[in-house]
């Protein structure tokens, strides 16, 4: 009986993970001061890039933070249950997944970047700060935020692997990489496109 209790709060709290990432701030900030969707403006991307082009910096700066803080607390709340270490695993992918695939809005949503971000520092800010550094030098490098933080976003599971943590914790910040990177596929194509020959 102890066992499918636990069974069923693990699962409990990785739907509750998913559904919280679903939160889309762009979109439900957009509509309500607006009464505008953020989907059809611009690149239709219901994220922070797309509303702080049109609506302003401090846009832009809110709808990051907040994203941020799905997947920050997401990490603080699993670490609060003291779930099992799978439960959390699958927890902070559930919450990248439901911002990029929300239920709500027919599984369109953001890119997960701040997201991911916010999962990181939640689950260790030394990852974040050593991300931050990466991102700073492939800026100077290319002049462009995005693929800094592309960048940044792939050198994750390798600081993860540095620091200590075990072969899930290190596969888990591999996926959900992958889940970012995936969302920002259309970015990164045209950033080859326009910087190396060979892909265009």
């Amino acid at each position: 009986m102890q066992e499918i209790l636990s069974i069923a709060t693990n699962l409990a709290v990785i739907v509750i993970s998913y559904l919280f990432g679903c939160i889309c701030f762009a979109y439900y900030l957009t509509f309500i001061v607006h009464k505008k969707d953020i989907r059809i403006i611009g690149s239709g991307n219901p994220g922070s890039s797309n509303i702080g082009r049109h609506f302003g910096i401090s846009w832009f700066i809110s709808v990051l933070l907040l994203d941020a803080l799905k997947g920050f607390t997401v990490v603080i709340f699993v670490n609060y249950l003291d779930v099992d270490l799978w439960a959390k695993s699958v927890s902070m992918l559930a919450v990248i997944i439901g911002h990029i695939w929300p239920v709500q809005l027919s599984f369109r949503g953001g890119k997960g970047l701040a997201t991911i971000m916010g999962v990181a520092l939640g689950f260790d800010p030394v990852i974040v700060l050593c991300c931050c550094v990466v991102a700073g030098l492939c800026y100077l490098l290319f002049n462009r935020n995005n693929a800094g933080l592309m960048v940044s976003v792939c050198f994750g599971p390798i600081f993860v692997w540095k620091l200590g943590y075990s072969i899930e914790e290190i596969i888990t910040f591999i996926a959900m990489a992958v889940l970012v990177i995936f969302a920002h596929r259309s970015n990164i194509l045209s950033f080859l496109r326009s910087n190396f020959k060979v892909f265009q």
